[in-house]
């Protein structure tokens, strides 16, 4: 007996088109540079440009809702990695990183439509989901201080992402940026550490 179309009040048969998964691919260039000043200063920086094929995404199909992957079409992400490692004293050191990453839905699948899909399609030009287009992460360490023939050492790292879209709808909403802070402390001994640690310390 075929499924009965809640909007419609109609029998659905589901569409064959979704019973075939073709496998995705990414055409991907980059360009970066990377070194190290003073023994003290490490650093990277990389643009890069990704044509994705094909994409596969979890969606929710026909009228029953039902969880599964659909080739959802043609999209490009594009941006800028760059990473920064400092050794301030002998004591103190410093990591830094920042994403920018621009993501857009070039073309799409024409099985993404209701009812083969249970909700309303994107438009083309959508950014692709779970994908903050910012990025920063900074993290600080005091370590290398002698306690009990041992080693203590300190750590803060902070985690800042704007604002994504949760999934593939017209109407799904946005999920808002936010920042996480994570800490620690270790206690090394040989070849033993002992750590105490605080994730998401500001309870976001």
């Amino acid at each position: 007996e075929p499924a009965i179309d809640p909007r419609t009040n109609l029998p659905y048969v589901t569409n064959p088109g979704l019973f075939k998964l073709q496998p995705d691919t990414a055409d991907n260039y980059e360009i970066g540079v990377k070194g190290t000043l003073d023994n003290r200063y490490r650093y990277s920086a990389a643009i890069y440009d990704i044509q994705w094929h094909n994409i596969q995404e979890g969606v929710q199909l026909t009228p029953l809702v039902l969880p599964a992957a659909l080739n959802i079409g043609e999209a490009f992400s594009r941006g800028l990695e760059l990473e920064f490692f400092a050794n301030i004293t002998n004591h103190l050191a410093a990591q830094l990183g920042y994403t920018y990453d621009q993501t857009k839905l070039k073309s799409l699948n024409p099985l993404f439509q209701y009812p083969d899909v249970s909700v309303p399609p994107p438009t083309i030009g959508t950014a692709l989901p779970g994908t903050p287009k910012t990025s920063l992460a900074l993290g600080l360490e005091y370590g290398q201080l002698p306690l009990a023939g041992g080693e203590l050492r300190f750590a803060i790292n902070g985690h800042y992402q704007s604002a994504v879209i949760p999934a593939l709808s017209a109407t799904v909403p946005t999920v808002a940026g936010f920042t996480i802070l994570d800490t620690r402390a270790t206690f090394a001994l040989a070849h033993w550490a002992t750590t105490l640690y605080v994730n998401n310390l500001t309870d976001r």
